[in-house]
């Protein structure tokens, strides 16, 4: 055990090193612009990375950089090189050459200008290939800046993506994210007594004062981003992405309002993304809470690096392990709408748990059997899950879940 000198000692160690990480954030790199003038990113070393590939995190709409400061510091707390443009609009598509290519051409200039800020960046800082956290609005152009140069781009994690919920609107968009807001300051008031209350009410008004920042600088493209976020869906991007050997999870809160979880379920697909982790919370979580959504994204990445790692995931599969799949997908096309969304979430992290949250670094290593023992593990925890909701699916006519029970237990 350490005594009160070396935890004492420790704790300075900590303290000194986010200190250091505080002072990159605080002093962004200069880069020249196409158009003149500067734009900044800011980039946060590690001492010691756990990766040769860094981050790009990738805000939400009306955000900047210092809305997502501490989920930044605490990355490379954990390790993680980590990088963000401030440049709330974007700037000039003439900057990136893509810009004149058809696929660019198709791309809406609200957006390509934040694809532009992201690629230019990459170029500038001599960033071979990175790994992204797209929050938001970030996920549109994210993908999009990786269709452009997929061979840039390694693992993505999504959270609370926009581009996925099929059909919308901005007059939706407007009204449920004013539900969202109103939900998630209640929330918070009812804990502002709270050390977490407190901290996350600070985290909102920053956003907040973040908000009428961005606005004054350019008031028609903040109001008109909100129209093209609305019109602008991914999954087919999405579709591409993984089979040119992008790794992707969605990180969704299951009291997202801006794009429901429900509707993002409905459309996600096996095709599009290798892992979906629901979380409790509203839309701005991610920055809200920044230790355990570092912790959640950090672990999310791991996963990513880990399946790849691997190889071919579609190779060798059992057919319990393809049902099981296939029971998945289903679960998110149909069977939700009949059962409560509680028992569904336990289905869906025990699935995803089985696929993605168990594959971590040491998992590399485990011999054959050491395996076998935790897809036992998986499959035993769902068997559980069916046998006390038995009545309930069977009522419901849910026959995906009873089919796959079957097949554990013959």
């Amino acid at each position: 055990m350490l005594n009160n000198f070396e935890k004492s000692s420790a704790q300075e160690s900590l303290e000194s090193n986010r200190e250091r990480l505080k002072f990159q954030f605080e002093h962004p790199d200069k880069i020249n612009l196409y158009e003149g003038g500067v734009m900044e990113v800011i980039d946060v070393k590690p001492e010691r990375p756990k990766t040769e590939v860094p981050i790009f995190l990738l805000g939400g709409w009306g955000t900047t950089v210092e809305v997502y400061k501490d989920n930044i510091v605490n990355l490379a707390e954990r390790g993680r090189r980590i990088l963000a443009v401030n440049a709330p609009h974007g700037i000039e598509s003439a900057n990136i050459q893509e810009s004149a290519t058809e696929r660019g051409q198709e791309i809406h200039d609200i957006e390509l200008r934040k694809v532009a800020a992201l690629l230019k960046s990459l170029d500038e800082k001599g960033i071979e290939q990175t790994d992204i956290i797209a929050h938001s609005e970030g996920a549109i152009y994210g993908a999009l800046a990786a269709l452009l140069r997929p061979d840039k781009f390694r693992n993505m994690v999504l959270v609370d993506p926009a581009g996925m919920v099929g059909e919308d609107s901005k007059g939706r968009l407007v009204k449920d994210a004013a539900l969202d807001i109103a939900i998630q300051n209640a929330r918070i008031y009812t804990k502002l007594l709270t050390k977490e209350g407190f901290k996350a009410f600070n985290q909102s008004s920053t956003a907040a004062k973040a908000k009428m920042k961005v606005f004054a600088s350019n008031p028609w493209h903040t109001v008109e981003s909100i129209g093209v976020i609305a019109k602008t869906q991914i999954h087919e991007i999405l579709k591409t992405l993984k089979e040119l050997g992008i790794k992707i999870s969605i990180v969704h809160g299951v009291d997202d309002k801006f794009f429901p979880m429900q509707k993002v379920q409905q459309q996600t697909t096996t095709e599009m993304v290798d892992g979906f982790y629901s979380v409790k919370g509203t839309h701005n979580q991610l920055y809200l809470h920044p230790e355990q959504y570092t912790f959640l994204v950090d672990t999310a990445l791991d996963a990513l690096e880990a399946l790849r790692k691997k190889g071919n995931d579609n190779k060798g599969k059992s057919n319990t392990q393809k049902a099981f799949e296939q029971l998945r997908e289903k679960m998110i096309r149909k069977e939700k709408r009949y059962l409560p969304e509680e028992f569904l979430v336990k289905i869906n992290n025990i699935i995803h748990n089985y696929f993605y949250v168990g594959l971590k670094d040491n998992d590399i290593d485990k011999e054959e059997g050491d395996l076998k023992d935790e897809e036992e593990k998986y499959f035993t925890e769902y068997r559980q899950l069916v046998e006390d909701n038995k009545e309930l699916i069977q009522k419901n006519k849910c026959g995906c879940f009873m089919k796959f029970y079957k097949i554990l237990i013959n």
